[in-house]
């Protein structure tokens, strides 16, 4: 339940987990054992992709800040990420929002670092992507 919560990472809970424990696990064993305990608890469904058939695009986590050189003003951006199904391949963008425009340059830009366009773009959900959502899609 607690890598659920946001930047709640297995490092972070080895950190706590340690300091609760000082004579306990290392964090190579505390790795090993979260592995095998997770694998019993956490089953996960694999998906066989099709090359070139989709595209998953959103955008991730919390927001990042960038300066401005010239100005040293700080700015909130959005970590726009897609990737394809059958190989992994990852290209990720920071963008000034989440904005109808910013999403579509983001997935223009995100074709054109692929090199080509996939059969479907699949959003997960995105207020900027979905206009409005159906049961039976």
């Amino acid at each position: 339940r607690e890598l659920k919560k946001v930047g709640v990472t297995v490092q972070l809970m080895w950190e706590r987990y340690i300091t609760i424990h000082p004579d306990g696990f290392k964090s190579s064993q505390f790795r090993h054992h979260f592995k095998i305990w997770s694998k019993r608890v956490n089953p996960v469904m694999h998906m066989n992709h099709k090359s070139g058939d989709k595209l998953y695009v959103d955008y991730a986590g919390k927001t990042l800040s960038i300066i401005d050189k010239n100005t040293g003003e700080i700015k909130e951006v959005q970590f726009f990420v897609a990737i394809l199904g059958a190989s992994q391949h990852t290209y990720a963008e920071a963008s000034m929002s989440q904005q109808k425009e910013d999403f579509v340059t983001s997935v223009e830009n995100a074709m054109r670092f692929f090199e080509g366009v996939p059969a479907a773009i699949v959003p997960d959900n995105l207020k900027s992507a979905v206009i409005k959502s159906s049961r039976f899609e």
